[in-house]
């Protein structure tokens, strides 16, 4: 489960995730005035089990559209080949 090799991990794992394509869609919001931002937590365990603090607010997990309540830490049990994603609730989610 350990390459020793970080920077090549950190980057299949960006690639995985579309990262370019996150940061042009949180530029393109803050360009409208809205916060956006990108997080990104990382799991060594192959358990899978991660904990992410999501600030105050709601949010949602972009995988499955489950609200979460923010300002608090949430175990999240999920296989290694999955990112966990996560949005703050707003007026407008595309694809929600």
């Amino acid at each position: 489960y350990d390459s020793g090799d970080y920077h090549a991990v950190v980057d299949k794992v960006l690639a995985h995730a579309g990262y370019e394509g996150l940061i042009a869609e949180r530029d393109r919001l803050r360009a409208e005035g809205m916060l956006a931002g990108i997080g990104i937590a990382s799991c060594l365990e192959p358990s899978g089990e991660v904990v992410v603090y999501l600030p105050a607010g709601d949010w949602v997990w972009l995988e499955t559209g489950e609200r979460i309540e923010g300002g608090r830490s949430h175990a999240l049990t999920l296989p290694l080949d999955r990112i966990a994603a996560f949005t703050r609730l707003c007026e407008r989610i595309p694809g929600f």
